[in-house]
């Protein structure tokens, strides 16, 4: 019995470590939203662009970045800030501690020539 519990104790770690192998970045963080049209009906599976900027706190762009994607049924989309294509700036050498950072999120949908910017 011992022999049994010694091999699950060693099995269930390694179990765990290989659930964590990804092809993510080891940097950024997850973003999910649910996007809509401009009538607020939900956008599915609708291509997207979603630009990322973050500002400090005189409005000043540290780092910016772009992700395409494809909503799914639901119209929601899940990147990884930091890990955008086009990033004017560097996301490794933010400073997050120095000052006070602002995040701006602007959308294209299937094709739109103009960046609709996130309201709340």
């Amino acid at each position: 019995m011992k022999k049994v519990l010694f091999f699950i104790a060693i099995l269930i770690p390694l179990l765990n470590l290989s659930a964590q192998q990804t092809d993510l970045p080891t940097y950024g963080y997850h973003y999910q939203a649910i996007i809509r049209d401009g009538s607020g009906n939900v956008a599915a599976n609708t291509p997207v662009q979603l630009q990322f900027q973050f500002l400090d706190a005189t409005n000043q762009m540290q780092y910016q970045e772009t992700h395409t994607d494809t909503t799914d049924q639901f119209g929601r989309v899940a990147v990884v800030v930091g890990s955008g294509m086009d990033p004017e700036g560097l996301f490794d050498t933010l400073n997050w501690a120095a000052r006070k950072h602002f995040l701006g999120v602007a959308v294209k949908l299937d094709g739109a020539t103009n960046w609709k910017a996130h309201q709340s």
